[in-house]
């Protein structure tokens, strides 16, 4: 008796610490044994909840409730190892909180369901923060997909994990076939190896990315890309993600080309023209002469 009164007592406090609320079920005559911490995740004292089945059953959100029991009737049939579901309950102030309930069904020698017995937990501080994470993802996906560059996302090693709907369309490839390291074979052969190779010095050391290089059209037809990538820190300095985006500077490119030429032969003419030539500012400061002016 001893011995099973420490081993109880090691046991509350562990169930104590964890903050489990437990509950034994005793399915043949729907009575349940509630532990007083299950009662206290509800809002309820202790003298507030029956052993009825139904102070869980009906406590249960509406649009969870179908999913539940579906999962309580797969683990008495056999179809899954443990009962484990993650829903809303009422608590009795009013509002709904989420729970992770886990359970395992006892049996008789034929098979037949005699007890089940397991705990909750409550996880709504880590629901609320996969809702804060899904919202600043939306948010995210709704400005990359508003912008006219084509918007990425890499790991912190430098696998790209996102490449948005510009870049899709532009590419005419999938997301699933650019992923990882795919996008390189969207690069100019002549761009691909300077690329990756700045690509990965750069996330190896967490710095800033800019490149340019020519991504393949869907039509074949390449186009310069200016690229900027920064990284994402968390609160120890480490990078955990990479965002970057590719603004087509084509033309300009082109532009800058034709300025170029054009100066190349200005230059060119200029500095065969036999007679002296000099080109000076209005108050006459001289910025450039020939060879025939200079002789």
């Amino acid at each position: 008796e001893a011995q099973l009164r420490e081993a109880n007592d090691r046991y509350e406090r562990v169930l104590a610490g964890v903050g489990a609320g437990l509950w034994d079920w005793d399915v043949p005559n729907h009575k349940v044994v509630y532990s007083p911490r299950w009662k206290a995740l509800r809002g309820f004292a202790q003298h507030e909840v029956s052993d009825s089945e139904t102070e869980w059953s009906s406590g249960i959100h509406p649009e969870d409730a179908p999913r539940v029991m579906a999962a309580v009737q797969a683990h008495f049939a056999g179809q899954t190892p443990v009962f484990a579901e993650e829903y809303r309950v009422r608590r009795k102030d009013g509002p709904w909180i989420w729970i992770a309930d886990r359970g395992l069904a006892w049996r008789d020698a034929e098979g037949r369901v005699l007890r089940m017995t397991g705990s909750e937990t409550d996880i709504m501080e880590r629901k609320a923060a996969e809702e804060a994470l899904r919202e600043s993802e939306r948010r995210f996906r709704q400005v990359a997909e508003s912008l006219p560059q084509l918007v990425w996302t890499c790991e912190a090693g430098g696998p790209c994990d996102y490449l948005s709907p510009q870049w899709v369309r532009y590419t005419g490839k999938s997301e699933a076939e650019q992923l990882g390291y795919g996008w390189l074979e969207q690069l100019h052969p002549d761009d691909r190896q300077r690329t990756i190779a700045q690509w990965q010095a750069t996330a190896a050391k967490g710095e800033n990315f800019e490149i340019e290089f020519r991504i393949r059209r869907h039509d074949g037809a390449y186009r310069w890309f200016r690229t900027l990538a920064v990284p994402l820190r968390d609160e120890a300095g480490r990078v955990v993600k990479w965002f970057g985006s590719n603004t087509d500077v084509d033309d300009m490119k082109r532009v800058e080309d034709v300025v170029r030429r054009s100066e190349a032969r200005w230059n060119a003419a200029i500095e065969n023209f036999a007679a002296g030539a000099i080109i000076a500012t209005e108050d006459e400061q001289v910025i450039y002469w020939n060879p025939a002016a200079r002789e």
